[in-house]
């Protein structure tokens, strides 16, 4: 048997409301993102330039690098040191993605964002 999912909203809340072709409708409640909401700028710097060749859907407040990118340890810590102007650990790479974007935003200019 074979399902079709549909999902509804899930750019604009943390709830996708999912449902199968034969009527069946369940709610999938996602982890808060609320954390990723208040630097959407510079989460969308970060996909833009570092991620650029990745497309998270949904990034909750949980995430790590590792959730959103498909990529190699060498190839994230080379990106992120290259577009940021400082050195990045692995230890770095393991915070919630909000956490790292602060880290790596620390001391920039604003006038760069």
């Amino acid at each position: 048997m074979r399902f079709w999912w549909s999902l509804v909203g899930a750019c604009c809340t943390s709830e996708a409301y999912a449902r199968f072709v034969n009527g069946w409708c369940r709610v999938m409640k996602f982890t808060s993102d609320d954390e990723m909401r208040k630097i959407s700028n510079l989460a969308q710097e970060f996909f833009e330039r570092v991620l650029y060749d990745e497309k998270p859907l949904f990034v909750g407040d949980e995430a790590t690098i590792w959730d959103v990118s498909m990529s190699t340890p060498a190839e994230l810590l080379m990106r992120c040191s290259r577009y940021y102007g400082k050195p990045v650990s692995l230890d770095d790479l393991k915070l919630p993605l909000w956490k790292l974007l602060r880290l790596l935003n620390e001391g920039r200019d604003s006038g760069t964002l």
